[in-house]
């Protein structure tokens, strides 16, 4: 799933920090919700991974993310 970003207007995969406690597949399900309003599952490993750099507080961090592929059962009419 891509999803536009609200600053850029870009296409981005939602993605979040880990999340303590939950497995990857877990918070994809949970980011889908989160930044795009599509309820899904979320298949056990992920589909792949790739890195870039983040500029969270005016220092760069490299992230790695993990994408797994995600089957949408519902998705919300009006999401902002």
């Amino acid at each position: 799933m891509l999803i536009t970003s609200n600053t850029t207007n870009r296409f981005i995969v939602p993605k979040g920090w880990p999340m303590k406690g939950t497995s990857g597949r877990k918070a994809a399900v949970t980011e889908a919700w989160e930044e795009a309003g599509v309820v899904g599952e979320a298949l056990k490993e992920p589909l792949g991974v790739y890195a870039y750099w983040k500029r969270p507080s005016g220092h760069f961090v490299r992230v790695t993310v993990k994408v797994y592929l995600l089957s949408a059962v519902d998705v919300q009419p009006d999401w902002n």
